[in-house]
């Protein structure tokens, strides 16, 4: 499958319509999908499809009703494997989680992308356990 453009638009916008009404903080889910995307370019540049698409699609799985069966037809197994590897799965164990995202390499990068958008938001609205949070998974997922 080729990574391009294209498809990084078909993965934002079914990002868009899979969050539907979602809201972060008090901004459209799209902003923090945006944000993880930004921190991709920030770290591998604008030619980074395969990241990128993954940080658009990072939550469907986890946050909505979408399936990992219906990613597959659309953006191919590699870009469903790191979107599975970064949802939590109900009852799992975190540190078992974090092993799982570290076990793949697109997975590991966009999650560290996505915590440390987390991080700062956590930073520019104060909330202490949310920089506590985000700091240690960070440590966590760049853990040798």
């Amino acid at each position: 499958m080729e990574y391009n453009y294209e498809l990084l638009q078909r993965a934002t916008n079914f990002a868009i319509e899979a969050h539907g009404d979602q809201m972060y903080g008090d901004k459209p889910y799209l902003y923090h999908l945006s944000q993880v995307e930004n921190n991709v370019i920030r770290v591998l540049g604008v030619d980074a499809f395969k990241e990128r698409i993954v940080a658009m699609l990072h939550d469907v799985i986890e946050d909505t009703d979408v399936a990992w069966f219906e990613l597959v037809g659309m953006f191919g197994k590699e870009i469903t494997d790191a979107v599975q590897a970064m949802s939590k799965i109900d009852g799992e164990d975190y540190y078992d989680y974090i092993a799982r995202c570290r076990a793949n390499p697109i997975a590991l990068l966009v999650k560290k992308c996505d915590t440390m958008a987390n991080l700062t938001q956590s930073f520019t609205e104060q909330r202490h356990k949310g920089i506590i949070k985000y700091t240690t998974q960070l440590q966590l997922l760049e853990a040798k």
